[in-house]
């Protein structure tokens, strides 16, 4: 692969292709875009305080999202299938429940599953721009798993609170 510096020099080591797909995801995603939880607070309101989160994660939940996994999906960095997870048993579940739970009340993810590989698509041919390519992550199952509770979470509190309007739906 070919790739443009930020100063437009074009790139042909791998490891130098690797660094300025590094920066430019970096400079994608970067922290400072954020809103300040000033600007949070005043476009959604205060955060909640502990006795309005949501109850501890349900079993049902975690069940309904392992038969949810799509078979045959490519998997994250800890290379478990979709298809694995879907047959752990009791214990297992019981496991990832306490790792999810963990995760909800704290904030705080394990650092595997923030693990990402990220994957360049061209969207033009022969392009040499980063912006040119679009970008595929593939995380692991166990942290689809819990970013997909956490969203029906989100999504049916910002129902609850009319955050979401017909045009966003």
């Amino acid at each position: 692969m070919v790739i443009k510096d930020k100063g437009g020099n074009l790139l042909t080591d791998e490891s130098d292709v690797t660094q300025r797909w590094k920066e430019y995801i970096e400079d994608l995603y970067n922290r400072n875009n954020c809103p300040t939880d000033e600007e949070m607070e005043e476009c959604v309101g205060p955060a909640p305080k502990e006795d309005d989160l949501w109850p501890s994660l349900l079993k049902e939940e975690l069940t309904t999202m392992l038969k949810q996994l799509q078979n045959g999906k490519a998997e994250g960095v800890d290379d478990i299938p979709g298809k694995m997870l879907k047959c752990i048993g009791e214990k297992a579940i019981e496991e990832l429940i306490e790792i999810c739970q963990q995760i909800y009340t704290t904030g705080e993810w394990p650092s595997d599953f923030l693990q990402t590989v990220m994957i360049p698509l061209e969207k033009k041919t022969n392009t040499t721009e980063c912006q040119d390519y679009r970008t595929i992550s593939l995380i692991s199952h166990a942290s689809k798993i819990i970013l997909k509770i956490l969203t029906k979470r989100i999504e049916a509190k910002a129902t609850v609170v009319n955050w979401i309007t017909n045009e966003q739906d």
